[in-house]
């Protein structure tokens, strides 16, 4: 009995003993899990914090990237565009010189028939007087003599060189840069014979004095979308077209053409009317607003 009771006790110490120590062991266990847990909190944190700088380091630098090229597709457009103008530049200075050589030519000309048909009369005078003292002297009845008048010759240019273009707008032209007195750059130049017609100005400028035919057009769509384009030499209207489309479903087109005399150098081109320009101005595959032009 005594045995039996000595025995109880040793297990239920043992009990309890394996039960406070299961017990820490569990409290020791979630203090354990709870420290880690903490922890891979903070390192996702941190590698999350690290991955959302890289990502807007990474925005940052595709932003910069990207302004980059804008600026360099801009400084190429305007290399292009000051190249073209540093050769429309060119050209027209040659015109000029062209112009004035011709003009010293035909002065140098003037000066020389003057002098020849102010020397010419005189001889002819002389001449003519001594004839008729001959033929008087000899009882011989003084004819009439026809003085013919002296044909100067003149400085005239001719050319069989072929000057004639082509081009249009290659997409729709917006109301904004459609307004009052804008240039309208045709940028497709389909036929540029002679090399006359600069795409990035829009401007035609005359190679060599003559006659020249010149058609331009345009059609618009839209309600209340109104335009007229005028044809311009130098700084001279000489001709102008008008179209007026008044529903959303409506589409009206208005070409134009104009003969002109023109002289090397002259700069030919089409604007959008000071007054009637309101709208934006189509060119798609339905229609394209166009400028062409030759010389006769």
């Amino acid at each position: 009995m005594f045995l039996r009771l000595i025995l109880s006790c040793f297990f239920f110490d043992f009990a309890f003993s394996t039960f406070a120590r299961k017990e820490e062991f569990e409290n020791a266990l979630e203090i354990l899990h709870e420290k880690y847990t903490k922890r891979i909190d903070e390192l996702q944190n941190k590698f999350e914090e690290k991955f959302r700088i890289q990502d807007e380091r990474i925005r940052i630098l595709e932003e910069r990237t990207r302004n980059q090229d804008e600026s360099i597709n801009s400084l190429q457009k305007d290399f292009s565009e000051k190249s073209e103008l540093v050769k429309y530049l060119s050209e027209k200075l040659n015109y000029v010189d062209q112009n004035i050589g011709v003009m010293k030519s035909q002065i140098e000309n003037d000066f020389e028939n003057k002098t020849m048909s102010s020397q010419i009369p005189q001889k002819r005078d002389a001449s003519l007087a001594h004839q008729i003292k001959q033929k008087t002297l000899h009882s011989e009845k003084p004819e009439f003599y026809r003085q013919e008048r002296i044909l100067l010759p003149t400085n005239t240019i001719q050319s069989s060189k072929v000057i004639a273009f082509y081009a249009y707008l290659s997409a729709n032209l917006p109301a904004a840069n459609a307004g009052p007195g804008h240039v309208l750059v045709f940028d497709v130049a389909k036929t540029n014979i002679g090399n006359a017609y600069h795409p990035h100005t829009g401007v035609f400028i005359v190679p060599e004095t003559g006659v020249y035919v010149f058609t331009w057009g345009f059609y618009i769509g839209g309600t209340d979308n109104y335009h007229s384009l005028e044809l311009v030499v130098n700084a001279e209207v000489w001709g102008i077209v008008h179209t007026h489309s008044v529903a959303a479903s409506d589409y009206k087109e208005s070409t134009g053409v104009v003969v002109v005399q023109a002289n090397a150098g002259d700069d030919v081109f089409v604007r959008s009317s000071a007054t009637y320009a309101h709208g934006s101005i189509n060119s798609d595959h339905a229609s394209k607003t166009f400028f062409a032009g030759w010389k006769l």
